[in-house]
């Protein structure tokens, strides 16, 4: 007789109490066989009369051996626990997600972490890994399978010099999500580091800095989609961009600038040297020039932009003309064109209301205009 299931995933409600969460999970987990078994689990706050569970002892190290996937927010001895189990104990699982939840102590007084990780052996199957723990982490605290993992994100800090170190072991990694900090004090780098298999990379610069140091030593040919981040927003450097794109010979198609505050002339440069460009955002603080949606308009720039995403506040009328001059030449013209198909920004109510009969024109030909009720600015990713 066939199975029903290939495998299990057992999803926790946070209101739960911490009983009841370890009871429902042995319960599934009892029935399941020799399934492959996937969880999700927060913990919560309990009332003092509660007894202490321990979700590590009661409930992963019994199936450790069959988990694919974790997704796990937990406290600081039970992290620790999870972490620091013996090499191999988690070398099933496929996919590791783990917070630090830590209550209401000010992040600004916790130590970095600096247990070991060291659950996994050179065996391990693991390829995604995601991790927030305290806001600093020392690199040298991870014993994982590099070479093997696809996809890595640490929403903990790590200093740009121990980063460069950790991902000259990442060959296999196709998408990163990191937050960089202390590159005013590295020295320049003097090797490369080729990531050949990266495809996404997102980075969210601590402090107000230049980021050209990180950027620097990265090969990254397979590069796609490029999102840069910071709270209270940095000034764009197109010599970083277009350094990358020489080293790399990689095809941008997305890229996120709405929090790098750029110039029209930059702007000009970055969609003339992205051939491949679906999707780019600009911040509120970036002013475009009339010219530039006129050189979009009529395919001079951005052949290939389907996405715009324009920060703040704009004057519609060029923004109109930008579309329905590319509308214009979609149909007149032969060859096969990309379209430019949604834009989104925020505009002045009589400006909404002066263009309506524009903007439903080109609504009914595909094209859709979106009105944020607010200006969006650098915080607003």
């Amino acid at each position: 007789m066939p199975e029903l299931w290939s495998s299990l995933h057992y999803f926790n409600e946070e209101f739960t109490t911490r009983s009841q969460k370890v009871q429902g999970v042995q319960m599934w987990f009892s029935h399941a066989g020799q399934l492959p078994l996937s969880l999700t689990l927060t913990d919560t706050e309990d009332s003092s009369v509660q007894p202490t569970v321990d979700f590590v002892k009661e409930i992963i190290i019994p199936y450790s051996r069959r988990f694919q996937r974790l997704h796990l927010v937990l406290r600081p001895p039970q992290v620790r626990d999870l972490l620091s189990l013996p090499s191999g104990s988690l070398d099933n699982l496929e996919e590791l997600h783990v917070v630090l939840h830590v209550g209401m102590v000010p992040a600004s007084i916790l130590p970095a972490w600096k247990p070991i990780i060291s659950a996994f052996s050179s065996n391990a199957k693991l390829r995604r890994f995601r991790v927030r723990l305290t806001p600093l982490v020392i690199p040298r605290i991870f014993h994982l399978p590099w070479h093997k993992l696809e996809t890595f994100r640490c929403d903990s800090s790590l200093q740009l010099e121990d980063c460069h170190e950790l991902l000259l072991s990442c060959q296999a990694l196709r998408k990163m999500h990191i937050r960089v900090f202390g590159i005013r004090y590295a020295s320049v780098p003097r090797i490369e580091i080729p990531l050949p298999n990266l495809v996404n990379l997102n980075v969210q610069l601590c402090d107000e800095e230049p980021y050209d140091l990180f950027f620097r030593p990265l090969v990254l040919p397979a590069l796609k989609t490029l999102v840069i981040y910071h709270y209270e927003g940095l000034p764009w450097s197109h010599d970083m961009y277009t350094s990358l794109l020489e080293r790399s010979g990689c095809q941008i198609e997305e890229l996120y600038l709405g929090t790098l505050d750029a110039d029209s002339q930059s702007i000009d440069q970055v969609l003339t040297c992205s051939a491949k460009l679906r999707s780019l955002t600009i911040s509120h603080n970036t002013e475009v020039e009339p010219y530039v949606f006129h050189k979009i308009g009529n395919y001079e720039i951005g052949s290939s932009l389907e996405q715009l995403y324009l920060k703040g506040t704009r004057l519609l009328d060029p923004i109109l003309t930008m579309l329905e001059a590319r509308q214009n030449a979609m149909v007149t013209d032969d060859s096969t064109l990309s379209p430019l198909l949604f834009v989104e920004t925020h505009c002045s109510d009589q400006e909404q209301l002066a263009y309506a009969n524009r903007i439903e024109t080109l609504q009914k030909d595909g094209i859709h205009l979106s009105l944020t009720l607010f200006p969006e600015e650098h915080f607003q990713l």
